[in-house]
């Protein structure tokens, strides 16, 4: 029936109307978190980009975040901190 709507459809719309954005994420973690437990940053941060709604998820592969994100896993909480040189 065209007429009834798939379950990750509802849930889109449901996690949407939530967040009040055309996107949504359903991690545990936020930014505090993530570097609060700088043992676990990646995969953590992984778990986190992972929780994005599919849209954002896509435009993050485009960017190559995966491959991206070892390169800089390091200096994450170097630049929260504000550690960071500013000329």
């Amino acid at each position: 029936n065209e007429n009834k709507h798939h379950p990750e459809q509802v849930l889109f719309k449901r996690l949407v109307d939530a967040s009040g954005y055309v996107f949504y994420n359903t991690s545990e973690f936020d930014f505090k978190k993530l570097l609060n437990d700088p043992n676990n940053l990646e995969s953590n941060l992984k778990s986190y980009i992972l929780a994005f709604s599919a849209n954002v998820i896509d435009i993050l592969e485009n960017f190559e975040i995966f491959k991206k994100l070892q390169k800089y896993i390091n200096i994450i909480p170097i630049l929260a901190k504000g550690d960071c040189y500013t000329p």
